[in-house]
């Protein structure tokens, strides 16, 4: 409690939203086990009930056609009931069925005890099974299941008080409900305790669900960022050279070839030095932007340090490749970047190499070769594109 006490308001906020959650789960679980129980129940109990067809002719032999006919009646009635239960509407009104199901076989006994000796009928060894089975099919909610044997004993005993007899029998109306009354309360105290064990199991069961969840949804963000680098959204250095060497293997293995293009910002320092490293952010994001919008697909970008950037282009030819970097190079210094309402220039210098399959070329050789291109731009015409093959 003292540790609920310091949380801040938003955790507690959030235990509250997922008990919630954990609670319409558990209903939404119990109601599927108690309609599962209740269509195997409802067969079981009007087996059962046509079975004691036999104790009627034994016990009532004057009435047993009319009990037949009485239990045959309950039978028709639970098979509606197991109809209903088919629905997929009817899951919220799984306890409700349940005790419509149970009560019609209590008031096809009541109506077998008013028609026979009433007070001394022992039918309530029946109604001690329809407690029962109601209690099998349904432990999850004591306050329903409580109120039934309530009302299901009170109405057993003004059918014995009322009912047809030559003479009210005292000490098996006493029994009757010593015995129904005892069944009833013994039946609650059990299911109460059923239903605390089997709900803390269910929250245990599903807190873990969540932890697992919550776990692999942060080692999935993790894994994300330990990719990507946050200024620009590309791939970072590391993630980038795990990509290239894929790609080179995927290359070696279907003879095709492709480029890596390496480019920097020209007079990067300068312009964080003059404008403000907010400006200089803002300068890369924008020129990141612009190589994206001219990639496709299949070609991806990464960051490796600074102002300096990497492509790997799915291109087979160096005029697809010049065109392409050519775009790049235009929309960079097409970029609206503005300080103190006057515009920034940008332009970006670029070195491009070509991996042959066959050739053993590594990564380490294809980004040399790359570099190398880019070396020579930066010596002599900033803002150009130099490709190597």
């Amino acid at each position: 409690m003292l540790l609920l006490n310091n949380m801040p308001d938003f955790q507690l906020e959030e235990q509250d939203k997922i008990k919630k959650d954990i609670d319409h789960k558990y209903r939404g679980h119990i109601n599927e086990i108690i309609l599962f129980r209740l269509r195997l129940i409802v067969f079981i109990g009007i087996f059962l009930h046509l079975i004691f067809v036999g104790l009627d002719m034994a016990a009532y032999p004057s009435y047993a056609d009319t009990f037949f006919k009485i239990r045959i009646y309950d039978g028709l009635l639970a098979i509606i009931v197991l109809l209903a239960s088919c629905s997929p509407k009817m899951k919220p009104q799984s306890v409700w069925l349940t005790n419509i199901g149970a009560s019609i076989f209590i008031v096809g006994m009541c109506a077998m005890v008013f028609i026979s000796d009433a007070s001394s009928s022992r039918y309530y060894e029946g109604a001690n099974l329809v407690f029962l089975a109601t209690s099998i099919i349904n432990p999850f909610y004591i306050t329903h299941l409580a109120g039934c044997f309530l009302v299901w004993i009170a109405f057993y005993d003004l059918v014995m008080i009322y009912g047809h007899q030559t003479h009210f029998n005292i000490l098996n109306f006493i029994f009757a409900n010593y015995f129904m009354g005892l069944t009833a309360l013994g039946v609650v105290l059990i299911t109460k305790f059923f239903k605390n064990e089997h709900y803390n199991a269910f929250v245990r069961q599903e807190r873990l669900k969540i932890n697992e969840e919550t776990l692999a949804a942060l080692y999935c963000q993790a894994d994300k960022l330990s990719k990507i680098d946050t200024l620009t959204a590309t791939n970072n250095r590391r993630h980038f050279s795990d990509m290239l060497n894929k790609k080179i293997q995927g290359a070696e293995a279907a003879k095709t070839a492709f480029y890596l293009v390496i480019f920097d910002v020209d007079h990067f320092k300068e312009l964080n030095d003059t404008f403000g490293h907010t400006l200089g952010d803002k300068a890369l994001v924008n020129v990141v932007g612009a190589v994206k919008k001219n990639i496709r697909a299949s070609d991806f970008v990464g960051r490796f340090g600074g102002d300096e950037f990497v492509i790997c282009l799915d291109h087979p030819d160096k005029e697809g490749v010049l065109t392409k970097l050519s775009k790049i190079r235009n929309d960079v210094k097409g970029l609206d970047l503005v300080y103190n309402g006057k515009p920034v220039p940008v332009s970006v210098s670029i070195g491009a190499a070509k991996f042959m399959p066959g050739t053993g070329m590594t990564e380490e050789k294809l980004m040399e070769l790359a570099d190398f291109e880019l070396f020579n731009v930066k010596n002599t015409t900033r803002g150009e594109i130099s490709i190597n093959q």
